[in-house]
């Protein structure tokens, strides 16, 4: 099934650039979006990072384009 195969591509994508994360970054996706309930704004998360918020946007703007990238949808 296509679906299937595309969502097991997009996994890997994300468990292969997450694993090539530094520490911060992996917390910050940890607290951005593995913690349910999401209690945290990105002023909240950027000081549990100890960063500004913009660098925390940064952030997960970079993390983004990586997974695009290891998709080829970039």
């Amino acid at each position: 099934d296509k679906r299937l195969s595309m969502m097991s591509q997009v996994v890997d994508a994300i468990q292969a650039v997450y694993d090539g994360l530094p520490p911060e970054k992996q917390k910050l996706v940890k607290l951005r979006y593995w913690t349910r309930p999401q209690l945290l704004t990105w002023d909240g998360i950027a000081l549990n990072l100890n960063v500004s918020r913009r660098t925390a946007i940064n952030w997960r703007d970079e993390i983004v384009t990586a997974i695009a990238l290891k998709l080829g949808w970039r």
